[in-house]
């Protein structure tokens, strides 16, 4: 069984602590090789999200192959840069709407 080096973004902590910190369960997927950081259960619903340390203005992040997959399942990702940007694309996604309007 081949070992991945576990490496987390700079925020990751941060996110992953605010969003328990709202109330909602968080399993922190990156001990696993997971091509995303956690799984966030809001009611019935899950969030994949994916800390990210802001690095450009545009908010541009280049998805993995495994990520695409995912999305290519049904499973779209959340790329966060803080707590409160994770909760807000959770809170944005319960409403139906995403940032860019659709």
């Amino acid at each position: 069984m081949t070992r991945r080096a576990m490496r987390t973004d700079l925020t990751h902590a941060e996110v992953r602590d605010g969003l328990r910190g709202v109330g909602w369960l968080v399993l922190d997927l990156s001990p696993y090789g997971s091509p995303v950081d956690m799984a966030v259960c809001v009611g019935r619903d899950v969030y994949l999200v994916d800390a990210k340390t802001a690095t450009n203005r545009a908010g541009d992040y280049t998805m993995t192959r495994r990520q695409e997959e995912l999305v290519w399942l049904g499973w779209p990702i959340i790329f966060a840069v803080s707590a409160q940007d994770a909760v807000g694309q959770i809170q944005e996604r319960r409403r139906g709407t995403n940032a860019d309007g659709r």
